[in-house]
């Protein structure tokens, strides 16, 4: 793709779309039945489509069979987990044994949720800690310190190549800083990138805002995945401060301490899964939103307390209207 434009287009277009997955162009002219004006808007249709690099013409089509839409649940036990860390009140040999087990499941995608105020000792001690893991991917997110500055994270960066995000909470003014580098073939690689927000943490309570931003349109694997799993739990795994066991965060559910069970017990554990395969087309209004296959949405803030298959409801879209507020 030469760009990320999104294009909105009519459902009439998008079975126009699946049409032509089965039919040749020749096939589809045909049943114009020599209407000129719509024959011009087909060819101009496919023009456009060619030129945005949405399509190509072929031949040959048996070379371009449709891609598959099996997602291998089992090399993955975890994809991503999130913890909570409080410098005054969470058991280190807690954190250990989380850190620990993660890493023998081969979680590799991390987020730690600073409860305390920053210090910079203790996060880089925590580094130290994670550093012995698989971890791969590493979110820090904490209320703001005025005492911590961009030198010090950078070199925090420069020595933790998993470190991928941080973000600061309750800044004067909001800013987005990319930590980069230049290789030896000059191009520029982003190490990590430091958000400044100027709106409070309130312990993740700011989670789960669902906007056109934060829709997720890379690739068409999203798509795929997102037609069977939860885009927000899907093989999600949280620690509070007191090391109990949740779905998210936010959710009040506990299934367990790590003191007293194993990581991979939880994970057998159907009443612990179920959330993992709610999706939008099972979740109310989502069902009728043109973005549910784009969207990791929230499962955790819904309009019905208790209620999975109520509307998030730090949704800002009306399916219905086509409008966002």
């Amino acid at each position: 793709m030469k760009t990320k434009n999104k294009y909105f287009v009519l459902l009439s277009t998008c079975e126009l779309i699946d049409e032509l997955k089965e039919k040749s162009v020749d096939e589809v002219e045909s049943e114009f039945d020599n209407d000129n004006q719509s024959l011009r808007n087909f060819h101009d249709f496919i023009d456009k489509m060619v030129q945005r690099d949405m399509a190509i013409t072929t031949n040959n089509p048996e070379c371009f069979p449709p891609m598959s839409e099996q997602i291998d649940y089992q090399s993955v036990l975890l994809q991503d987990a999130i913890i909570e860390i409080d410098q005054n009140k969470t058991d280190r040999h807690k954190l250990n044994k989380i850190f620990s087990q993660l890493s023998e499941l081969h979680c590799t995608e991390w987020q730690i949720r600073l409860l305390s105020p920053f210090d910079t000792n203790y996060i880089l001690s925590l580094l130290d800690e994670i550093s012995k893991t698989e971890t791969l991917y590493l979110e820090i997110h904490c209320e703001n310190s005025y005492n911590v500055t961009d030198q010090q994270l950078r070199l925090m960066i420069e020595k933790y190549a998993f470190l991928a995000n941080i973000y600061l909470y309750g800044c004067e003014h909001a800013s987005k800083t990319d930590v980069c580098s230049t290789s030896i073939s000059s191009e520029i690689t982003c190490f990590c990138t430091i958000y400044r927000l100027n709106y409070s943490f309130q312990k993740g309570q700011c989670c789960g805002q669902i906007c056109i931003e934060n829709m997720d349109f890379s690739n068409i694997k999203v798509n795929h995945r997102l037609k069977k799993t939860n885009g927000c739990l899907y093989k999600k795994i949280c620690f509070d401060v007191d090391g109990n066991i949740k779905n998210c965060p936010s959710l009040h559910e506990t299934f367990g301490n790590i003191d007293n069970i194993n990581i991979q017990k939880i994970i057998e554990n159907k009443d612990f899964t179920k959330l993992w395969y709610i999706t939008h087309n099972d979740i109310d209004a989502c069902k009728d939103c043109e973005y549910r296959l784009n969207c990791t949405g929230c499962s955790a803030f819904v309009q019905q307390t208790g209620n999975p298959l109520s509307k998030p409801s730090k949704c800002n879209y009306d399916p219905y209207t086509c409008k966002w507020q």
